[in-house]
C-alpha cells in the first residue's frame, strides 16, 4: 500500500478521534511511556532539522491538553509529535493505531468517555 494511502487512513482515523481522549504508548529499546491527550486538533508537519538523524523530518502533531500517565507532568507545549518520516509499519482501525519506526513503536488508542 503506497504512503499517500496509509497517510489518507491515519488521518481519517485522527479525525473520528478528534474531540475524545486518547492513550499513546510509546515503547524504545526498553522503556515503556504513556501520555494521555484530549486530542483538540492533529496537523501533518515537515520539519527542516540538522541532518543529525534523531529528530524526524514529517509528524502527525496531535494537539490537546495531556499528561504522561506515570507522573502526571504535562505535556510541553500542548502537543505530542508522533513521526512518520521512517514509518515500516503502520495499521489502522477504530480500535487503534499502530505505527513501528526505526527507532519506536506507537500505539494510539480511544479512551471514549
Amino acid at each position: 500500500m503506497c504512503a499517500a494511502h496509509k497517510h489518507n487512513e491515519l488521518e481519517r482515523i485522527l479525525d473520528q478521534w478528534v474531540g475524545h481522549r486518547i492513550l499513546i504508548t510509546k515503547e524504545e529499546k526498553d522503556d515503556i511511556d504513556q501520555t494521555v491527550i484530549d486530542l483538540k486538533a492533529y496537523q501533518h508537519k515537515v520539519y527542516e532539522h540538522s541532518v543529525d538523524g534523531y529528530l524526524p523530518k514529517a509528524v502527525y502533531q496531535l494537539v490537546g491538553d495531556g499528561r504522561t500517565v506515570d507522573g502526571g507532568a504535562p505535556l510541553p507545549y500542548d502537543a505530542f509529535d508522533i513521526p512518520v518520516d521512517d514509518a515500516r509499519e503502520l495499521l489502522c482501525d477504530p480500535e487503534g493505531v499502530f505505527l513501528r519506526t526505526d527507532r519506536a513503536l506507537y500505539t494510539l488508542t480511544p479512551l471514549y468517555h
